[in-house]
């Protein structure tokens, strides 16, 4: 028969290893993908290839991650801002795991690219900030018909995770 000293240790010792299972499972987790229409933040060169402009749009929330990239991919709506990504480019996957977006374009984003290093610079983070600012993703990875992608147009190291960039993100008034 155990004395109530040891039936006190047993039990605090059974508590602290639940409070240690439950910070494992909580921590572990990812972060649920939102569902239902969503407001979000799509972002465009300015006209002088400079700075990236938030323009927010609705999304219905069937497929959040790529009705996200659907809209950038389709351009701005405002007439001061400019289209980043190159025509007949097209999503073929999007995988999250562990904050790290890994999206899979066809090689258009690479082939169809106009090229110099404002181009590329304003094509790479107007898909990272638009990414890392919606729940879930911190980095992005990019890769193009499945295998990882050295460069779009010969400036950026594109064998990296990218973070949001606010640097480039013009000051709203």
């Amino acid at each position: 028969m155990l004395g109530k000293e040891k039936l006190t240790r047993l039990g605090a010792v059974f508590i602290v290893l639940l409070a240690l299972i439950m910070i494992f499972l909580v921590l572990d987790s990812e972060p649920p993908v939102p569902t239902g229409e969503q407001e979000v933040k799509i972002y465009f060169a300015d006209e002088d290839a400079i700075y990236l402009k938030p323009e927010t749009r609705v999304v219905p929330g069937d497929d959040f991650y790529y009705e996200v990239l659907e809209e950038l991919l389709a351009g701005p709506e405002e007439g001061d801002l400019v289209a980043t990504i190159p025509e007949d480019t097209e999503i073929l996957a999007i995988e999250i795991d562990d904050e790290v977006a890994r999206l899979d374009f066809n090689s258009a984003l690479r082939d169809n690219h106009p090229g110099g290093s404002s181009g590329e610079r304003m094509t790479v983070y107007s898909i990272v900030n638009t990414m890392t600012g919606l729940p879930g993703i911190e980095e992005v990875y990019f890769l193009i018909e499945g295998e990882d992608l050295k460069t779009l147009a010969g400036h950026l190291d594109l064998t990296l995770n990218y973070t949001y960039n606010y640097d480039i993100v013009e000051e709203e008034n």
